[in-house]
């Protein structure tokens, strides 16, 4: 009945602090390595037992799961289309420990399975319950990213806004509504979405991060409330480095953190200068902008001097942190051997 793809880009912090505190400028642009959905509904009675089928491949998840049980648990008994977002999760963390008996290869131990069921199950049953969503025979859904977990470039969130835009999609099209794209209005809501299922299940609450995913562009930050957007930006190409740092995991980062907590007038100095450069790179950003407003600028004809000033703000910000103790060893390396080569490392 239904056929479509979506797909949503991670993310990446140009300029600021990984850990930003709230009054502090941070530069975060949308990164085009991106997950990728695709969505199937077949009729009803096609086959014998309808089912949910998923296959998430970039974490090697596939499963089979009974449409009427799903139905039982979250509609047939459980309906309540104003239940909280909150008791939402709470229901759905139960439906899924009841899911490693279902023909497929979920593993319940693994962190990335469970998350990712929780995450695909909350938005379903929210958006369903809040914009009617009637389901009623056998859905495909299958998602793959080329996007590393736990790496600050937003897998989450991109996964996240997949999920969020594919059900808002599916919501309209039983309304007789058929877009090839979102208007800025249902934008907004895909990126509620999104943030609130980031927010329940990683306890995190960054609504930059869904908003530079959904919209695309680059964005400042600061004061919780965007200071500017680029949202038509020439796009910029960087050189990202694999370094298999894992940012969630990394004892060395939590503790340096938690030694920020407690500023002393060194490194409170040092804080304001990192939101400086935030703030200085607005310039540059401003100055490319109204080059590519006044005439057609391509890419490689943009004024060398425009790279160069990035470039140094990127080097001064990556020093600032060094003094902070805040880039892991490896990460001061990789910079290292960048700069050797004319990149310059964040």
């Amino acid at each position: 009945m239904y056929n479509f793809n979506i797909s949503a880009p991670g993310k990446v912090l140009l300029y600021g602090n990984s850990q930003e505190r709230p009054k502090q400028a941070w530069v975060i642009a949308s990164l085009n390595i991106r997950t990728k959905l695709s969505f199937a509904l077949l009729p009803p009675r096609v086959v014998p037992n309808e089912y949910i089928q998923l296959d998430f491949s970039s974490i090697n998840l596939q499963m089979k799961i009974p449409l009427r049980t799903f139905l039982i648990y979250f509609f047939y008994k459980n309906f309540n289309r104003q239940c909280p977002a909150r008791q939402i999760y709470k229901q759905v963390k139960k439906y899924v420990q009841m899911l490693s008996g279902c023909r497929g290869n979920y593993d319940p131990s693994d962190l990335r399975h469970r998350l990712s069921l929780e995450m695909f199950f909350f938005l379903l049953v929210l958006i369903a319950y809040d914009q009617g969503i009637n389901i009623t025979s056998t859905f495909i859904v299958k998602v793959s990213t080329k996007l590393p977990m736990g790496y600050g470039l937003g897998s989450s969130s991109s996964y996240a806004v997949c999920l969020a835009a594919c059900f808002w999609r599916w919501s309209l099209l039983q309304k007789g509504i058929a877009r090839f794209e979102f208007l800025n209005k249902e934008l907004a809501k895909i990126a509620v979405y999104a943030g609130c299922c980031d927010e329940k299940i990683y306890n995190t609450l960054r609504p930059v991060d869904t908003s530079v995913i959904v919209r695309g562009g680059i964005t400042v930050f600061a004061n919780n409330a965007t200071l500017k957007t680029y949202r038509r930006f020439t796009s910029i190409k960087i050189l990202l480095v694999y370094s298999k740092i894992n940012k969630n995991i990394n004892k060395d980062w939590i503790i340096n953190f938690n030694k920020i907590q407690n500023l002393n007038l060194k490194s409170e100095s040092i804080m304001n200068s990192i939101d400086n450069l935030s703030r200085t790179s607005i310039d540059v950003f401003e100055k490319m902008k109204n080059d590519t407003d006044n005439v057609s600028v391509e890419l490689d004809t943009f004024p060398e001097s425009y790279y160069d000033e990035l470039a140094e703000l990127v080097r001064m910000n990556q020093g600032l942190l060094k003094v902070l103790n805040v880039p892991h060893g490896n990460v001061d390396l990789v910079c290292a051997i960048a700069q050797e080569h004319f990149y310059m490392g964040v």
